[in-house]
């Protein structure tokens, strides 16, 4: 049988046997191509028996468009941003914005890398990580990023014998610096700085701080590490050292006297007087001097006091004395008994 057919499917009822060949020249399901023959261009039919051949079409290739862009605070941002897009059409790669073009439709999934602006951290991935390409439409991922501050803040506290401290009037004083980024220093607890770069901080302790005490340590740690937009704080530990005594007393030509003086004890510890002999207890570690303000003894004259200044040990004890010298006038001698006059001749 030797014919030309135009529809499918198509039957031809007793067929001789013998060996049949099909030769496709066209048509077909469209927007689609002939893709095989089966089971093969040529057949074989035997008497009283049958055969088939099968077109098998394949539709043309059908795409879409995929598009990744970026944000930067919600505003469109370009440059250097790692991803992957993964689907029927993959690609590795590190710019935004970026467009493709004519890719197989199918599901697809963006990941982020790496990279992105400066100083800023990715927050999302919209609409989402995956979506689906529909043919001739366009899917966009939106790679979201955020910036984060740059700076930070930190504190500085202390504690006396585990307790907390502040500066405050006859508390004492204190020195401490900042170093890292961003140097600075301070002389307050507590204390706090703002705007302080992100990085590296030390504490150094200077001087000072609770009166009649030690820094025994700083915690969590003088080096610190701030993070922008974070906060750390350091923590001066101060502990109370042994108290001592301090005597004041007065005296005259190197002789001791007692009375009523007015003088003002000054040092770590700092106090007035209004008489002496007197004991100044509870006094911390440091160097002391007394000044003399008025009194002391009559008809005697302030000298000065002894010795100028003194350096009182952790739980010890020193003695300052207020001299004085007289300097009235001595009296005489009282005069002694008046002799009886000796007696004269006799009165008759």
């Amino acid at each position: 049988i030797n014919n030309t057919y135009t529809v499918v499917p198509m039957s031809i009822n007793n067929a001789p046997p013998g060996t049949y060949n099909i030769a496709y020249q066209g048509g077909g399901p469209s927007g689609s191509t002939l893709g095989s023959i089966a089971p093969g261009p040529s057949i074989t039919i035997a008497s009283g028996g049958g055969g088939s051949f099968t077109l098998n079409y394949f539709t043309a290739q059908q795409s879409g468009n995929v598009v990744v862009n970026a944000t930067l605070n919600g505003a469109q941002w370009s440059g250097y941003t790692g991803f992957t897009l993964d689907g029927p059409f993959r690609s590795a790669d590190n710019q935004v914005p970026r467009t493709y073009n004519n890719v197989p439709v199918g599901s697809y999934i963006l990941s982020y890398t790496g990279g992105g602006p400066s100083g800023a951290t990715l927050s999302s991935i919209t609409p989402s990580p995956t979506q689906q390409l529909q043919p001739n439409r366009t899917i966009v991922f939106n790679l979201n990023f955020t910036s984060q501050p740059s700076s930070g803040s930190i504190v500085v506290n202390a504690l006396l014998d585990g307790k907390p401290w502040q500066t405050q009037l006859g508390s004492g004083s204190i020195s401490y610096t900042l170093s890292g980024p961003t140097y600075d220093s301070g002389d307050q607890i507590p204390g706090s700085f703002g705007n302080m770069a992100a990085g590296r901080y030390t504490l150094n302790y200077n001087s000072g701080g609770p009166t009649g005490s030690t820094l025994t340590g700083i915690s969590p740690s003088p080096v610190q590490q701030l993070g922008p937009g974070g906060t750390i704080a350091y923590t001066l530990n101060f502990t109370s050292q042994a108290r001592g005594m301090v005597t004041v007393s007065a005296a005259i030509d190197g002789k001791p006297w007692s009375g009523g003086v007015s003088y003002v004890l000054s040092g770590p510890y700092t106090e007035s007087g209004g008489s002496a002999p007197r004991t100044f207890s509870n006094a911390p570690q440091g160097d002391y001097t007394v000044q003399y303000r008025n009194g002391g003894p009559p008809s005697c004259r302030f000298v000065g006091v002894s010795p100028s200044s003194q350096m009182l040990p952790a739980g010890g004890s020193i003695d300052f004395v207020i001299e004085f010298t007289y300097q009235g006038v001595e009296p005489e001698p009282m005069p002694g008994p008046v002799p009886e006059p000796e007696p004269g001749p006799l009165l008759k």
